[in-house]
């Protein structure tokens, strides 16, 4: 198993700053990473060695997070089975006031698009 800094650092770099607000949610997020990737390197037989298999954490993370793309200049955890582009239609299609509204949301919230 890589030290953890090495492990923290492809985490890091695959999150980017997605949860940069939420340093709690963001350390469960990696420690999930961490123990999700442990597994599969046993299952794989990557058992040892200070180097981080990036397949493997690619996969993880996937497990894990999901995907993590960029919306208007920031990177945003995409919901669970969005691709980007379906994301980015519902972003300019289905994020309504009404829907906000509907799901708990704060009412006012949305910027006017430029």
């Amino acid at each position: 198993m890589p030290e953890e800094e090495k492990l923290r650092t492809v985490f890091d770099d695959h999150m980017g700053k997605a949860m940069d607000g939420l340093p709690q949610i963001r350390n469960a997020h990696y420690q999930s990473f961490a123990a999700v990737y442990a597994q599969l390197a046993a299952q794989r037989g990557v058992t040892s060695g200070e180097k981080v298999d990036k397949k493997i954490a690619q996969e993880a993370f996937e497990k894990v997070v999901g995907k993590v793309e960029r919306y208007r200049s920031k990177e945003v955890v995409l919901p669970e089975g969005y691709d980007e582009s379906r994301f980015l239609n519902f972003m300019r299609t289905g994020l309504t006031e009404q829907y906000i509204k509907d799901h708990g949301g704060v009412q006012g919230l949305l910027l006017k698009r430029r």
